[in-house]
């Protein structure tokens, strides 16, 4: 992993220059503009320098570029579409004079519907898309307003300084990544951006001080370091009891030599680390509460950013936090979670009609979740699940399967699980073990039939194996790393997703990538 360090001062007098090229290539301001982005340097660049040019920037997926590209371009109204060097050739789609690279120096052919939007003032700064945990993802718009204001809370919320250094890994098309980008450049905040494969490798080489990452790498680190039943126990045991106590003392110096390795891996400097994306396993919490790393669990969504999050001054495990700075929560009679913003972050969904908006965007500057959640009474908020997963067993009881699924990560043998309807009477798992292969799946089948009794009450009708992780790459994660609830139950229909035959039938599943 070759890592390149720029100054501020030299990346601003390379925006200014991508600037000035832009505009020898034809690109005009208020102009929209789609760009297939990776984390580089060279992405950094070109997006300062869009909105220097007050463009509107679209940032597509690879996966959006296996569509029908002309009619998604149309959709978009876009003036041009950017890949830089890392994503596919440009060669492949030749026949579509807008799709250039970013380095090329040439004109841009424009899209002929691509002109730029009249109007005096640059109101609406991106569009992007949701994560999918709906279905299809959903293009989402962002105003000027929304962008300049979540900057700002970032810092507030999370106290960042001149001395931090800010680990950045997530794709760029995410919009909460881009948004810690822009904090970071407005704050003077050194930070480090890389591609996902480079992640370990750049905790040890930068020593960064704050990181954002989903719960899987926070877990992956917990599993290696926690795999004897004795010092799980002990871990579990430490975080349970009441802090500045003597036996709470005494544990943590005999962890002491533990801790250290952990912090080491993590680049020895760490001082905040926020996971949320997807339900953190009680177990992950409670190590990292054990060794004294800071790790804190977030909920927020794309449609209004940061809702809740634990600070180092306020947190409670199990809690995802209390509101966000310009933040007020309130709960529908059905328990959902609506949220208020004194500035909206997004202001509507791209091409759907007023009743689909209006699911979600309430007026007034709220917006419903889809989330049910509680609070405590100091104000902590704590998630049961989506509405729409909730399950209804035959007895008419209604189960919030992300509270099972966070308890199920827990076991030692379970890296991933996700809890789903089977039939209309019967629960199913389907599952990724955490060294597949090695026999364990009776014994894994087991322990989750005993959780899943205790939990819910109700017998596991059936589990099922995957063969590798669930990723985005094979579809069982969204691209926001949630699960993709749609594709695992097809791992339960008569023919699964798999050349395996019925997975009645099978009793250890491999994913395909088609």
């Amino acid at each position: 992993m070759g890592l390149v360090s720029h100054s501020f001062a030299r990346f601003q007098q390379d925006v200014r220059e991508k600037v000035s090229e832009l505009r020898c290539r034809g690109l005009g301001e208020s102009m929209r503009v789609g760009v297939l982005a990776a984390n580089t340097y060279e992405w950094l660049v070109l997006d300062l320098a869009l909105v220097s040019l007050r463009c509107e920037i679209v940032t597509l997926t690879a996966a959006q570029l296996e569509g029908d590209l002309e009619r998604f371009a149309a959709e978009q109204e876009l003036a041009a579409l950017f890949i830089l060097e890392s994503g596919p050739p440009v060669s492949r789609f030749a026949h579509l004079g807008w799709v250039v690279a970013a380095d090329a120096r040439e004109p841009i052919p424009l899209r002929a519907d691509g002109a730029p939007r009249a109007g005096p003032e640059w109101t609406v700064s991106f569009r992007v898309f949701s994560s999918g945990s709906t279905g299809t993802p959903r293009c989402i718009s962002v105003p000027r307003s929304g962008l300049e204001r979540v900057v700002d809370e970032l810092r507030d919320t999370y106290a960042f300084d001149s001395s931090d250094t800010v680990l950045l890994f997530l794709p760029v098309s995410n919009l909460q990544q881009r948004f810690l980008v822009y904090s970071a450049l407005w704050y003077g905040i050194s930070f480090v951006l890389v591609e996902p494969l480079h992640l370990l490798p750049a905790l040890k080489r930068t020593s960064p001080t704050v990181l954002l990452a989903p719960p899987l790498f926070f877990e992956t680190i917990a599993r290696r370091v926690t795999r004897s039943a004795p010092l799980r126990w002990l871990m579990r045991m430490v975080a349970r009891l009441r802090p500045g106590s003597p036996l709470a003392g005494a544990c943590r110096m005999a962890l002491a030599p533990l801790r250290r390795r952990v912090l080491a891996e993590l680049g020895g400097r760490m001082r905040l680390m926020i996971t949320g994306m997807a339900p953190v396993a009680r177990t992950t919490l409670e190590l990292y509460a054990a060794l004294e790393l800071p790790l804190f669990e977030a909920y927020g969504m794309t449609e209004c950013g940061i809702i809740t999050c634990n600070t180092p001054q306020a947190a409670r495990s199990g809690s995802v936090g209390r509101p966000a700075p310009g933040i007020r929560l309130e709960l529908a009679p059905d328990g959902e979670i609506i949220v208020h913003r004194e500035v909206p972050l997004t202001v509507g969904y791209v091409g759907l009609g007023p009743e689909a908006n209006a699911e979600t965007y309430l007026g007034g500057g709220r917006i419903a979740t889809g989330d049910l959640g509680r609070f405590d009474g100091d104000g902590f908020l704590y998630l049961l699940g989506r509405k729409k997963n909730v399950l209804v067993l035959g007895d008419g009881r209604k189960l919030h399967p992300e509270l099972i699924e966070r308890e199920l990560m827990g076991l030692p043998l379970i890296h991933q699980a996700a809890l789903l309807p089977d039939g209309n009477m019967g629960l199913a798992c389907v599952v990724h073990l955490s060294e597949p292969g090695r026999g364990g799946e009776e014994t894994a089948r087991g322990e989750l039939a005993r959780l899943v009794r205790e939990l819910a009450g109700q017998e596991l009708t059936r589990v099922v194996f995957t063969g590798e992780p669930f990723t985005p790459g094979n579809g069982l994660l969204t691209q926001n790393l949630k699960l993709n609830r749609r594709a695992l139950r097809e791992l339960l229909s008569p023919r699964g997703r798999t050349p395996a035959g019925r997975v009645e039938e099978a009793h250890h599943v491999s994913v395909s990538r088609g």
